[in-house]
């Protein structure tokens, strides 16, 4: 009968606990870098995090934040707490941001797998809490005031939206949107609009931007000039959710001039907005997708309770949330490269979007 090998990181731990204890390894020295774990013993990342754990444990290594792992001078506390700080939006509020959940669920996973916990914290508790902390993930619209702890010496990652100053995992909403526009197209749309985007510098939606940008490089690559008219801003209100806005903006544009436009698809924001867009259409006596076909984005699951089932683009939110949360992990264990990673979306077809008809003529009354 076969017996189960032990499982990786304790061959490595009893490894280096026999080269410490011998003296081979003194205090002082430093062990290898995430890097070096993979080149030479083909560690994964989770493996060497649980690795540096068990160690720790023991007393026999120390990290120290933009350093590196040393071993430890003497029997004492680890100067790590195993604890990696979450800082997100709406943790506190009336209503907790759709995104949460979803990146909670992939940073527990790969915390879970390294052995370390998860402390969430809003913006204003990161000061009295950072000597509980190893590290900070970032979900914030904001990341100006989050430089300076980076500065300080605290790794942090931000989650969703990029910074230059600090490692990210984000999505491509360039390609998103491209490739929502790409399938409207296929469908045999040509006049598309768009609700996406805001005011050039706000800080709530640097990913709408990329999404029209991915938008407009579609039209432009089937040959068709990006209409001025065809697109409307969402503009970030906080008196209103995104659905909301979704609705008040839809039904003024429906107002105005939607109805001389002839557009017979819209992409918009994100899901929530798309609600928003379907229920101002159904107001005015249009159907989708018969009348007007519409693609959400994101994916995290706002249209669940809702008909009809929305054609959206997928962000790997997840994936996103164990990727930074790794890579965050990568940066306490010594690791000094900035990071950018960018996660491929998903195109989800549902049943808001169809093949291109005839635009169904407009309620009597309606100009």
């Amino acid at each position: 009968m076969r017996t189960s090998q032990a499982p990786k990181y304790l061959a490595l731990a009893r490894y280096f606990q026999q080269r410490i204890r011998s003296g081979e390894l003194r205090p002082g020295d430093r062990l290898p870098s995430f890097k070096q774990m993979r080149a030479r013993f083909g560690a994964t990342p989770s493996t060497v995090e649980r690795l540096y754990a068990q160690l720790e444990r023991e007393n026999l290594i120390e990290r120290h934040h933009r350093r590196g792992v040393f071993v430890a001078g003497a029997p004492g506390r680890s100067t790590l707490q195993g604890t990696l700080g979450f800082a997100a939006v709406r943790f506190s509020g009336p209503q907790l941001h759709p995104y949460n959940h979803y990146l909670l669920q992939g940073i527990q996973q790969a915390a879970r797998a390294a052995g370390v916990q998860i402390l969430l914290l809003d913006r204003s508790d990161i000061n009295a809490n950072r000597n509980k902390i190893d590290g900070l993930l970032i979900y914030e619209h904001e990341l100006g005031p989050f430089a300076k702890y980076r500065a300080e010496g605290v790794p942090c990652v931000s989650l969703v939206k990029r910074a230059d100053e600090i490692p990210s995992v984000v999505a491509d909403d360039f390609k998103g949107g491209k490739s929502a526009t790409e399938y409207l197209l296929a469908l045999g749309h040509t006049r598309i609009a768009a609700l996406v985007g805001t005011a050039a510098g706000d800080i709530h939606d640097a990913l709408g931007a990329l999404r029209l940008e991915g938008y407009r490089a579609a039209l432009r690559e089937a040959g068709i000039a990006p209409e001025t008219r065809f697109v409307r801003p969402v503009l970030y209100n906080p008196l209103e959710n995104y659905a909301e806005r979704g609705h008040s903006l839809m039904r003024r544009w429906l107002r105005e001039d939607w109805h001389e436009l002839g557009c017979t698809a819209i992409l918009a924001q994100n899901d929530n907005v798309a609600i928003g867009i379907i229920r101002a259409l159904r107001e005015d006596g249009r159907e989708v997708p018969r009348d007007v076909s519409v693609v959400g984005f994101d994916g995290a699951g706002a249209d669940m309770h809702f008909a009809p089932r929305l054609t959206t683009v997928e962000v790997p939110l997840q994936e996103i949330g164990a990727r930074g949360t790794q890579l965050l992990l990568q940066q306490i264990g010594g690791e000094r490269d900035v990071q950018h990673l960018v996660l491929p979306t998903k195109l989800r077809t549902g049943q808001s979007s169809a093949p291109s008809g005839v635009l169904a003529e407009p309620p009597a009354g309606r100009l």
